[in-house]
């Protein structure tokens, strides 16, 4: 099978990091292991864009269309890790101009809109889409019930972790020192997490950008610096890699979020999974894992800092409990949300859609 690859990030970089072994290959979406599997990929051609310039949306479609079609003879499939850059050769696929099937990934479930223009649109520029992949059951129940796509093109697939550049992380890896971490950024309760920790006295180390969004990092945090129990570093120089050593010695991965209706915390999850972590997290029921029911981890509701601390409290005095549910996940890293899972899953649909596209 011949795959055009598709992402919004520069793909030759994080290819190369990867073969080097210092960066994760799931951040590829399981390609790395399509190919290894003998399939032969057509690598999109990465450019940067001037994020600050105007028509920045513009240039990202155009550039993204004309590396496409450019070799639209060399390739079968495309498959992609996001719509965004990708909007007029899905209205291509729409009107029959496009020949290949289109495979990619919705982050966010599909919602309906109020503007019925805008409505009608969307259900139509849908169509062009061969196959959607969701993180979880939630994210794709949520988009059938919009009712404005075909749910027989809908699928969940297993995303997770790079085992190999893990197992060599974990193998490195002193025994977990008893202390909590946390490295996420995206929609994070930074207030409730620091706050529960302070009250609570155990250790916790915190990595994040100084401003996500809407929020000054920087700012929360200050108050907290001189707390003995919180170290807070701002990790510009830290690579994935070395972030990832931090958390294998940690002894419980924590992510603590904003409220949200889709998988926010899921690539520091899937990381906690490959290292072997208890996790404690914010109640998303979008995740496509329930840590409790799986035995390997605490939910606590958004935005309550006593739950946090009954958490803290109960992984901080059960160690034997708390080694136990590290156990599990990486179980369940193991046997269901890895790379190569996720590529075989991949590679299922898109055969299918080769043997009989549904546009």
């Amino acid at each position: 099978m011949r795959i055009y690859f598709y992402h919004t990030q520069d793909i030759q970089k994080m290819y190369a990091e990867s073969a080097a072994g210092r960066f994760p290959s799931h951040f590829l979406y399981g390609a790395v292991q399509l190919e290894q599997m003998g399939h032969e990929i057509v690598w999109h051609k990465h450019h940067r864009i001037d994020y600050t310039g105007r028509f920045t949306r513009l240039k990202q479609i155009f550039n993204t269309t004309r590396e496409i079609l450019s070799c639209r003879k060399d390739y079968d499939v495309l498959y992609a890790t996001s719509w965004r850059g990708l909007e007029f050769i899905v209205l291509l696929r729409a009107l029959h101009l496009f020949r290949h099937p289109v495979a990619l990934w919705h982050h966010q479930p599909v919602t309906r809109s109020s503007n019925a223009l805008r409505e009608a649109l969307s259900r139509f520029y849908y169509k062009g889409i061969d196959r959607m992949f969701f993180f979880s059951q939630a994210l794709l129940q949520q988009s059938v019930e919009a009712g404005k796509c075909n749910p027989s093109k809908m699928s969940v697939i297993h995303w997770g972790a790079d085992m190999s550049f893990y197992d060599r992380i974990r193998q490195d890896t002193l025994p977990a020192t008893c202390s909590f971490i946390s490295t996420g950024k995206e929609m994070r309760d930074i207030e409730t997490l620091l706050e529960a920790f302070r009250q609570s006295g155990e250790s916790l180390q915190m990595y994040l950008n100084l401003a996500q969004g809407d929020k000054d990092y920087g700012k929360i945090t200050a108050k907290y610096a001189n707390s003995g129990n919180i170290f807070i570093d701002y990790p510009s120089p830290l690579s994935v890699g070395e972030l990832a050593v931090k958390v294998a010695q940690a002894s419980c991965s924590v992510i603590c979020c904003r409220k949200t209706n889709y998988t926010v915390g899921l690539t520091t999850l899937v990381e906690a999974l490959a290292l072997g972590k208890p996790i404690i997290c914010s109640r998303n029921m979008s995740m496509p894992v329930d840590i409790e029911k799986e035995g390997i981890g605490i939910y606590v509701d958004y935005y309550d800092v006593e739950g946090w601390k009954r958490a803290i409290s109960f992984i901080a005095s059960h160690p034997a409990d708390a080694a136990a549910m590290g156990r599990r996940s990486l179980d369940l890293a193991r046997n269901h949300f890895n790379a190569l899972q996720c590529a075989r899953e991949v590679e299922s649909f898109l055969h299918l859609l080769l043997i009989s596209p549904l546009l």
